[in-house]
């Protein structure tokens, strides 16, 4: 009994001594191997080969491209599997004040096409990742910022998995805050916080910003651009899936909300025009690049600002829409799908008064739409504010109703146009800003400004293809306008 006692320390005596070795060599062999990149460093380093885990503090990696520095990595890896398959099996990552920067300007092009390096697939159990950022810089020099991430997954691999299993699988979440990114020339795209968990996307306070004012971000475009100012307290995104389908990227969503926004338009007509084609939606949506399914989007308490400026010496025109409800339905680009109409109908308001309701159907497969307007006790008040600046002219009184019920396509639209008024004049205005009583009195007189309620068949509107879809709904109620009141 003895004996096998001092065999059993013995024994145990020479496995500790053989696993301190061991756990001296490779720790050893691990810094040298470090040691050996000058891009590595660190200030504090910890291997055990029983457990098989690493850990390192104060972390720093930089080449050309890349720029990572972490306070705290732990690595623990499948030391038996990797003994007798070789293959890297990650059983717990964790990573603690990460700042990541990766700039891909810089990355090598051969013949128009980035090269990366193959990479060996890495099974990861668990990862956490936490107190961290990352800055991101496109190769058109475009920079993406995102701060204060913390990041979970379990059963993960990387290279990720093109098929994005990874994206929908319930243990994955994120939450970050203060992102940033440079969107276009005239505008930074900016996020307080967001969050993904469950296939659901939220972001709070998104916001659009422009980066020059009214006044000076003319002399930043060669042509006419709007400036857009958004603001939105919650944009959702439920139902999210990926799933690419051989060479194209398939988008589903369930739902989009957006929650209280508030958006702002100015475009300056002063400069040269843009006088580029300007798609339809349904072709727009067909060019997409990708496949797009979208359930429904609902848009709540949306408001919208827009201004032209049409003369240096003038302010201004502005017209005001308030109280917005949007529903989109079945909003997809799929040209063969069996249930193919897509429909919006809004709601809002010009005035406390007034009442605002448009519908539109289309279908992605062809250029073919069908819209219809009604705007109710629209006052001289509401209106008056971008006529005045646009046209030199005001209304005096209320249009009590208008109604429209056009087909349209690329080319042209066609169809009725309803309008009931009662003693609606037109003020003709001066260079001043003050009535031209002259021209007033002169162009009411070929006004029917009395009690007027009729409907007027517009056979032919043709569309401008170098303006938007909203220029060619002006286009169609300047129309009706004009041969109602004329």
């Amino acid at each position: 009994m003895k004996k096998t006692l001092s065999y059993i320390v013995i024994i145990s005596s020479l496995f500790v001594i053989s696993f301190i070795i061991a756990d001296f060599i490779i720790s050893n062999k691990v810094k040298k191997r470090l040691s050996k990149e000058p891009s590595i460093s660190y200030t504090s380093f910890n291997v055990n080969v029983l457990t098989g885990s690493l850990e390192l503090e104060g972390f720093k990696f930089y080449d050309s491209i890349k720029d990572i520095q972490a306070d705290y990595i732990y690595l623990n890896v499948d030391v038996l599997l990797y003994t007798l398959k070789k293959d890297i099996k990650i059983e717990n990552l964790e990573v603690k004040g990460l700042n990541l920067k990766y700039n891909t300007t810089l990355v090598k092009v051969a013949n128009n096409k980035i090269t990366l390096d193959a990479a060996s697939p890495v099974e990861i159990k668990a990862i956490k990742i936490s107190q961290s950022s990352v800055e991101y810089t496109t190769a058109k020099g475009k920079r993406l910022r995102i701060n204060e991430i913390d990041l979970a997954a379990k059963n993960a691999r990387w290279p990720l998995d093109i098929n994005f299993d990874w994206l929908m699988d319930d243990s994955f979440t994120i939450k970050a805050k203060d992102l940033h990114y440079d969107l276009d020339d005239l505008h930074d795209l900016t996020i307080d916080d967001l969050s993904f968990k469950n296939r659901k996307v939220d972001f709070k306070n998104f916001k659009i910003k422009p980066k020059y004012t009214q006044q000076s971000y003319i002399r930043h475009i060669k042509i006419e651009k709007d400036l857009m100012d958004l603001d939105a307290k919650l944009i959702s995104l439920e139902g999210l899936e990926l799933v690419q389908n051989e060479d194209k990227l398939q988008l589903s969503l369930d739902k989009i909300l957006l929650d209280s926004t508030n958006f702002n338009i100015y475009r300056d007509k002063t400069i040269s025009d843009d006088t580029s084609y300007k798609p339809l939606y349904s072709e727009s949506l067909r060019d997409l690049g990708f496949d797009l399914l979208v359930d429904s989007i609902l848009v709540s308490k949306l408001a919208i600002n827009y201004q032209e400026l049409f003369h240096t010496d003038r302010p201004p025109g502005d017209i005001n829409f308030e109280s917005i409800d949007v529903q989109i339905t079945n909003l997809h680009n799929g040209i063969n799908k069996e249930k193919s109409e897509i429909a919006v109908i809004a709601s809002g308001k010009l005035s406390k008064q007034s009442q605002i309701l448009f519908t539109m159907s289309l279908n992605p497969s062809q250029e073919r739409f069908k819209v219809s307007t009604l705007i109710k006790d629209v006052e001289d008040s509401s209106v008056n504010t971008f006529l005045a600046p646009a046209m030199r002219m005001k209304l005096e009184g209320k249009i009590n109703r208008i109604e429209t019920a056009f087909i349209g396509t690329n080319s042209e639209a066609k169809g009725e146009f309803k309008i009931a008024y009662k003693n609606l004049k037109l003020k003709i205005l001066n260079k001043r800003g003050g009535e031209n009583h002259f021209a007033s009195l002169l162009s009411n007189v070929f006004v029917n400004n009395k009690d007027v309620d009729k409907t007027i068949h517009i056979d032919k509107v043709k569309r401008d293809t170098t303006k938007s879809f909203w220029n060619y709904l002006w286009k169609i109620h300047l129309k009706g306008l004009e041969q109602s009141l004329l």
